[in-house]
């Protein structure tokens, strides 16, 4: 696994021989494996969305069968991450066929959204599938009682922004501040 002492990052790609992509992401305390099956040709009665243009699906699973609300968080997770992936992957370049994004949250300190998104990414550049850009999530320390979750593309514009807990407008100028930073350091560790 490739580390990242000052982001707590660990992270492998091509981890999995029988997908056609996949990525381990360890961070904080938060452990996501994504994996890529696709694209795919699918037939003409199991397809019903545009022909001239692809799909993506996205499943997601937590470990932790037993959690609270494990069917609630799952589906929050792949209603992220299928809401941001689905505007980056070039879904015109594989017609009639289906990419299908596999997430499993082996472990979770609150932040799985972000941490699976990366994961997500990760394994579609190891599967070759075209990405209009390359998003990235971070969360930026803004407070002690907001949580903030910040998606940019490969131009650096947001393309997603959840909050939890009350932000004021020097805080959330604080959040993007540091969410910048935040994600040239993430940047600079994924190019290595």
């Amino acid at each position: 696994m490739d580390a990242d002492a000052r982001a707590g990052l660990a992270l492998e790609t091509g981890c999995f021989e029988h997908v056609n992509g996949s990525c381990r992401w360890f961070e904080g305390g938060t452990y996501v494996i994504a994996t890529i099956a696709g694209p795919r040709h699918v037939s003409e009665k199991g397809y019903s969305h545009n022909p001239e243009r692809g799909a993506l699906q996205v499943r997601c699973q937590l470990s932790q069968r037993g959690a609270p609300d494990r069917v609630v968080k799952e589906r929050r997770l792949e209603e992220h991450v299928n809401a941001v992936l689905s505007r980056v992957v070039a879904l015109e370049s594989f017609a009639r066929q289906i990419v299908t994004v596999a997430l499993l949250v082996v472990l979770d300190d609150g932040s799985s959204l972000r941490v699976a998104l990366n994961a997500a990414v990760s394994a579609l550049r190891d599967a070759s599938v075209p990405l209009l850009t390359v998003p990235l999530s971070v969360t930026p320390c803004v407070g002690t009682n907001v949580q903030a979750d910040v998606v940019f593309d490969g131009e650096r514009r947001f393309l997603a922004f959840e909050t939890r807990g009350t932000i004021s407008m020097d805080d959330l100028e604080a959040c993007f501040a540091a969410a910048e930073h935040d994600r040239a350091n993430l940047a600079q560790s994924l190019d290595k």
